[in-house]
């Protein structure tokens, strides 16, 4: 069994703790009150899914957006004003090799051209939020994740993308969400909290994921 390290020293962070949690933040306890988490994610396979991003292999020369895993909805998503997005994590595997290209207000701005073997940036590309172009959150703006098979054969595997979505003001905070269904694409409103939604039109159960707040969510 591994010995725990003995904090030593007076000042803050206490860096006995913050390196071995890493610098992604992963939990709603990490987060500040006016922060949570938006992950969007797509896997391409075969097994089939309740869960909207999984999708059918991607065939050569094709393209898909990434998924918010809150709403099952297509990227692009929408930072409304008052908020800003900050990059936290972006991880790819694939089968074959695909290019991803990240877009704010419809233009490319950061392209990546991924190998099959799996990758991950784990420490946040500053340049892919928001916050570099509104620091204080005052306009909406429009963020889009593609990726596009670039390889010789349809292309399975999974990729995400992880944001921390900042509330600049702080208003009364939506009771509902969206939830775009995987086989009809019709949207259905339920409380923010529900994971396991039935399609209002027709009735196809649909999985998404519940990312809190911060503090108590």
């Amino acid at each position: 069994m591994a010995t725990p390290i003995a904090p030593t020293g007076s000042g803050k962070p206490d860096w006995t703790t913050e390196v071995s949690r890493g610098q992604t933040i992963i939990s709603p306890d990490q987060l500040n009150d006016n922060e949570k988490l938006v992950v969007f994610i797509i896997t391409f396979s075969a097994t089939p899914s309740l869960c909207p991003w999984v999708r059918p292999s991607l065939a050569v020369g094709g393209t898909a957006h990434l998924y918010d895993v809150e709403t099952g909805a297509p990227m692009p998503y929408n930072t409304m004003a008052g908020h800003v997005l900050r990059h936290l994590d972006l991880f790819q595997s694939f089968s074959e090799r695909l290019r991803t290209q990240l877009f704010a207000e419809g233009q490319l701005i950061f392209e990546i051209p991924t190998e099959t073997l799996g990758f991950r940036y784990a420490t946040p590309l500053t340049g892919l939020g928001t916050q570099l172009v509104d620091p204080s959150g005052l306009l909406p703006h429009v963020t889009d994740v593609q990726v596009t098979n670039v390889g010789a054969l349809p292309c399975t595997g999974s990729g995400f993308c992880v944001y921390k979505l900042i509330d600049m003001a702080s208003p009364p905070r939506p009771e509902t969400k969206r939830v775009k269904c995987r086989v009809c694409g019709e949207e259905t409103e339920v409380p923010v909290k529900e994971t396991k939604v039935s399609c209002s039109s027709c009735g196809a159960i649909n999985l998404v994921w519940y990312l809190p707040w911060g503090g108590k969510g």
